[in-house]
Formats: structure tokens, C-alpha cells, sequence
């Protein structure tokens, strides 16, 4: 029955002590669990271990144990003081002063060493006097947060004084110097701060004492006294052997002292940066170059954000070398993050306007225009007047295409820059200007009732003069504007070269137009498979390949031939008079010959119906011996491949009387 009670105690105080240590590992992993709620980097928290003396004083409860184990309580005082070396670890100095409680009672398995020892009473309570001295380690888990959990341990010595000895009433009793051991501490804690120096803490621990006497009942030392005295062994040899030692659970009030109110050295108290929010034990919180003292008292920048203003520059980059403000994004107010200035436009962040050109740099990055050049597109105009004043595109040259530049059409011809055709006369304002010289801002130049684009693409004359061939009528009434009538009586009011019945017709050359275009035209043309068609009038830059424009009329006419007649194909030919070597006039009469097939295909004309050839100086008409049959060799010839129409009897070739056609379509 007493050994059933006594397993029913051990039990109870088993569970009592693993509910307090439930308690005590929530207890301590509670601020891991707030941290993780603030997610707070360096949250503000009333202590800094580091370097700090720490004195403790506080009470509580032991529980014994040993061979007498029960469910009595003692009672205890602690005293520690600690320093810390790094915030999470300290080390230290304690003092346990109380005792031990419990039932001394007589148990199945110890009758007869009982009974030896302290003879026929039993279910006496008793105490042991403690006093322990330890040195100990011990780990910081959280020293950052307003409440931390530790863990410690050490080794000391125990001073203890069981009653039945100090009483005398045993019958084995050690010296009073003997009654000291070692001891190892292990245990568990929580403290709550509740100011920056004082903190409430709650402590569970372990004691292992090295020695079996703490409750005055050593049982192998019993056994060898026995037979000493009495030459035989006591009669309980299944009696459990081991060192005592006992449990504490203690509450107290810690204060640090000697506290270094500048952990860091960065001029910031530690109160003041706990209220910043930044880091104790760094200068330099967010590691941008510029101390949190620097950051707070001085440039009032975020000592917790390396880059304040968000502009893509950390803050130590924005003072100490862009000169920029560290809390403006965009200190010029332009429009640009200070960072997008420096790194991608390379304008001045301090400056709205940096090329000044009435624009500011914000504006002209979201137009496309460059912020350091005031002439984006180099025409002369800046870009403000370009889109204030004239409302061209600054960032192209010639905006309307028309090969004249926006300065030149805006400040010299006074033409608009927005469209190509000032006048709508069909001519560009770069043509009439440069190649036809006739007013872009007048349909019709000379006054003669025809525009300039007749005058130069449809009837050849010259739009610079009423009249072009000089007959005395005006280019609009004349009906052979480039050749002079024949005053002879008849037919004098035609305009055209005529004889009158009796008279043999006089020639007359053909008259010059604008810039030098003689316009030929394929009268009475019989065209074949086989037939060479010579392109008089279609003339060269000297040694070039490229087509003067006089000879622009005359490709348009001929490119007529191919919407005409969809099947005829040609082979153009090349050719040049002696002049230069052999292999120079092959290269240049065949690239000549590509140049009329490529203005012929911007002119709508389908590649595939044209090929190429260059013959040089090899199939001369005239003799290289004089300008004029070297002029007569220097030629282009279409070589007609196929007419694309055959007879209705499917024999020959249809043959084409170009003339007939080519006046219909004017």
C-alpha cells in the first residue's frame, strides 16, 4: 500500500513539472511569434546587452529529489550577476540559498538501512539547508525583443545541511567539512523588460548534485558501515543507489548596469535609435555610405532605406557626388527620376531645360526628341520652334519629304514644311526648287494659264517661260509649243512648223525646255520581237550612272508602253563611246542599263518583264572620232524580247504602233 502511494505522488509531481515546462517554452517562444507579426527589422526593445553588467535577485521553490521523493516544496533565494559578452551570450556568477523539503519515510526496498540509519520513525518531514555557487553560461535566443528566452548552464559547488545531521539523529553521520559537492546547473527562462534596465524574469531549472547525503541517506555508505560494526551486510541489496540533486523554479527582478547608451559609436543614443527604428550595433543601418547620425540629424534621410526618395540613387551617391536631393525623386522637377538623367539621358538632374531649348527634359524624352541637343534632327531650327512655331517634326530633318529642309522651307521659301506640295501644282517643293527653279508657292510660274507639273511632265515646255519655243504664241495655245510656227501665211496660228501647198517644209530643231529637257517622242514607231528601240534624250551624270532628270519625262513615257501591253518584255541595253578602257565602259554601260530598269520599276513597272545588259563601246552606230558620234554611242536601247500578242493565225508577231496609243492616253 505505502509503496502504491508512493509511485501515485512520484506521478502527480511529474505531471506538475512538465505543465510548468509547457509554460515556460511558450512563455519564451511568444516574442519569436511577435517579431514575426511586426516583421520589423531592428524593432525598438529597452535593453543592449552588449557590454552590460547584469544583477538579478530573486525567490521561489525546490522540489528534492531522491530516495525520498514526494511532493513537499522548499523554499529558495537566487542572486546572479552576468555580463554580457555579445548580445547573445553572457556569462556569470549565481547563489542558490534555501532548502530542500520532504517526507523522510521508510520504504520496501530500504527497511533495514532505514531502520539502521534513523531507526523506528518514520513519515518525518525534514529539510535540507542549500547553498549553492555557480559559475554558468548562458544563450540569449531573442536579446533584440521585449522578451527573451535563455538557456544556462554551469558547474559550482552545493553546501548542504541535512536536519537529521545538524540533530544528531543518525547513526552514520560525515564530517562537517564533507558536507559540500559538486553540482552542474541546467535550465530554461523568460524575462519580460519593463523598462530599458529592468526586466521580471521566470527561471526552471535542474541541479545535479554529486553526492547521495542530501536528504542524510547514503545507502552504499550505510551498507559499509554496517559491516564495519557489525562484521555482516544489511538485508536490502535491491535498494536504488544514485547522487540527489533537486528542481527550482524561481521568479526575480533583474537590472543592468554600466549600460553604453552608443553601442555603435554613431552619436545616436540607443534610446533615440530605438525609436528611429534603426540598428544599435551598426552606424550604418541601411549600408548606404552615410551614418544614421548623418542620415537623421543632418540630411533627414531614411536611415533605414538606402535609396530615401525611391529615384533608383542611394542617398550617399545623391549628396556626396550628384549634389541632388536625396528626398526628391526628381529634384529639377522635369519629370525624370534623378537616376533616368544620370544613367540613360545624360542630362543634368539639377536643370529642367539641360540643352535649353525652351523644352524641358521631361517633355522632350516623352516626344522622342534628345534633351542635350537643342536641333534634334540638325536642321536649323531648335526643337521648340519645330513644335511651337513651325509644327514640324523635330526629330526628322524634312519632315514632309519633299527634299527640302525644315529650316530652308520655313525660313528661306516660306513654303509649308508640312507639306510636300506647297502650291498642289503635283510637284514637289524641293523639285520645283532645286531642279525646275520655279516658285513652290505658284501653280503656274510663268503665267500661262498651264501648271508647272504640265508644263514639265505631260507637254515638255517650260514653265519658267509663256513661251517656250519662242513663235510669239503662249505655250497654252500653242499646239507645237517646241517648235516654232512658220510664218508663211498659212496655218499661222498653230504654233507649229508648217509649208504652205507648194512650199518644202523647213526643220526646225526641237526647242530646249526647263533645264536643258528635250522631250522625243516615238512618232509613228513600229515595234516587233527583235526590233531595237534607241531611248534618245535619256542622259547620264558624266561617268555615273545616274540619271539626270531631263531624262525623267522621257522613262515615263516609255514606262507607259508596259501597263499598255501587259505581255511585252525587253532586255535593256547599255552603251558608251570609246573613251576609258574596255572593261571600265562594260561596268558603266551595264550599271547604266540597271538604272533605267530600277526607275522604271519605281515607276510601276514589274522587274521581271526587264532584263539587263551592258555592251560598252562594242556596238558603236557612229564613229568615235568626233562629240557628237560620241553622243550618238553613248545610249540606252530597249531590245524587244517579246510583244506578248500574236496574229490571229498565230504566224507572226503582232506588230505595235506605239503612236497612236501614246497620244490616246494624253
Amino acid at each position: 500500500m505505502e509503496h502504491a502511494i508512493d509511485e501515485a505522488r512520484a506521478r502527480s509531481f511529474l505531471r506538475s513539472m512538465m505543465k510548468g515546462c509547457v509554460v515556460i517554452v511558450f512563455l519564451a517562444a511568444l516574442p519569436m511569434l511577435l517579431a514575426g507579426q511586426e516583421r520589423i527589422e531592428f524593432p525598438g526593445r529597452p535593453r543592449y546587452a552588449e557590454g552590460l553588467l547584469a544583477v538579478q535577485a530573486g525567490g521561489g521553490f525546490t522540489k528534492y529529489s531522491g530516495e525520498f521523493n514526494d511532493e513537499s516544496l522548499g523554499g529558495m533565494g537566487l542572486f546572479r550577476a552576468s555580463y554580457a559578452l555579445i548580445p547573445e551570450f553572457s556569462v556569470g556568477l549565481q547563489g542558490v540559498f534555501g532548502n530542500l523539503a520532504y517526507q523522510r519515510r521508510r520504504r520496501r526496498n530500504m527497511e533495514y538501512s532505514y531502520e539502521f540509519q534513523f531507526g523506528k520513525e518514520n513519515y518525518i518531514l525534514r529539510r535540507t539547508t542549500i547553498s549553492s555557487f555557480h559559475l554558468f553560461a548562458q544563450l540569449n535566443f531573442f536579446p533584440r525583443a521585449y522578451i527573451n528566452g535563455t538557456f544556462y548552464t554551469g558547474c559550482g559547488v552545493t553546501l548542504y545541511d541535512p536536519e537529521d545531521y545538524a540533530k544528531e539523529l543518525v547513526a552514520v553521520r560525515p564530517q562537517a567539512e564533507d558536507l559540500a559537492a559538486l553540482s552542474v546547473p541546467v535550465g530554461i527562462g523568460a524575462e519580460w523588460f519593463l523598462f530599458r534596465s529592468i526586466s521580471v524574469g521566470l527561471d526552471f531549472s535542474y541541479t545535479f548534485v554529486f553526492t547521495d547525503r542530501l536528504d542524510a541517506f547514503p545507502p552504499a555508505e550505510l551498507r559499509e558501515e554496517y559491516l564495519k560494526r557489525y562484521g555482516s551486510i544489511l538485508g536490502d541489496p535491491s535498494m536504488t543507489e544514485g547522487n540527489d540533486g533537486y528542481f527550482s523554479l524561481a521568479a526575480g527582478v533583474k537590472i543592468y548596469l554600466l549600460e553604453d547608451n552608443d553601442i555603435d559609436g554613431d552619436l545616436l543614443s540607443n534610446e533615440r535609435e530605438e525609436r528611429e527604428g534603426t540598428n544599435p550595433y551598426d552606424q550604418d543601418t541601411d549600408g548606404d555610405g552615410l551614418s544614421d547620425y548623418e542620415e537623421i540629424m543632418v540630411n533627414r534621410t531614411d536611415p533605414r532605406k538606402k535609396d530615401t526618395d525611391g529615384d533608383g540613387l542611394t542617398d550617399y551617391a545623391e549628396i556626396m557626388r550628384t549634389r541632388t536631393n536625396p528626398l526628391q525623386a526628381d529634384t529639377d522637377g522635369d519629370g525624370l527620376a534623378d537616376a533616368e538623367e544620370l544613367q540613360h539621358f545624360t542630362t543634368d538632374p539639377l536643370r529642367k531645360d539641360t540643352d535649353e531649348d525652351g523644352l524641358e527634359d521631361g517633355r522632350e524624352v516623352r516626344l522622342g526628341t534628345s534633351p542635350i541637343r537643342f536641333d534634334t534632327d540638325g536642321d536649323n531650327l531648335d526643337d521648340v520652334a519645330e513644335i511651337e512655331v513651325s509644327h514640324t517634326d523635330p526629330r526628322v530633318y524634312d519632315t514632309d519629304g519633299d527634299g527640302l529642309s525644315d529650316f530652308i522651307e520655313f525660313r528661306a521659301h516660306r513654303t509649308d514644311p508640312t507639306k510636300a506640295d506647297t502650291d498642289g501644282d503635283g510637284l514637289r517643293d524641293g523639285e520645283e526648287v532645286v531642279e525646275y527653279r520655279t516658285n513652290p508657292l505658284e501653280k503656274d510660274t510663268d503665267g500661262d494659264t498651264l501648271d508647272d507639273f504640265t508644263e514639265i511632265r505631260t507637254r515638255g515646255t517650260d514653265p519658267l517661260n509663256r513661251d517656250t519655243d519662242g513663235d510669239g504664241i503662249t505655250d497654252d495655245r500653242d499646239t507645237c509649243p517646241l517648235i516654232a510656227e512658220t510664218y508663211n501665211g498659212f496655218q499661222d496660228e498653230d504654233g507649229c512648223e508648217d509649208a504652205a501647198p507648194g512650199e518644202v517644209a523647213r526643220k526646225s530643231k526641237p526647242v530646249i525646255a526647263a533645264r536643258g529637257v528635250t522631250i522625243e517622242r516615238m512618232d509613228t514607231v513600229r515595234i516587233y520581237e527583235g526590233k531595237v528601240l534607241t531611248l534618245f534624250g535619256v542622259n547620264f551624270e558624266v561617268d555615273k550612272d545616274v540619271i539626270r532628270p531631263e531624262s525623267y519625262p522621257i522613262l515615263e513615257e516609255d514606262a507607259r508602253l508596259f501597263s499598255l501591253y501587259p505581255g511585252l518584255t525587253v532586255e535593256i541595253r547599255g552603251h558608251t563611246d570609246s573613251d576609258a578602257s574596255e572593261e571600265y565602259n562594260l561596268d558603266l554601260s551595264e550599271r547604266r542599263a540597271k538604272a533605267v530598269r530600277d526607275f522604271l520599276v519605281r515607276l510601276g513597272v514589274d522587274p521581271s518583264r526587264m532584263t539587263v545588259k551592258g555592251y560598252g563601246e562594242s556596238m558603236p552606230i557612229a564613229p568615235n572620232t568626233d562629240p557628237i558620234g560620241k553622243a550618238r554611242n553613248r545610249r540606252i536601247e530597249f531590245f524587244i524580247t517579246s510583244t506578248g500578242m500574236k496574229a490571229a493565225h498565230g504566224r507572226d508577231p503582232r506588230t505595235i504602233d506605239t503612236t497612236k496609243q501614246i497620244l490616246d492616253e494624253r
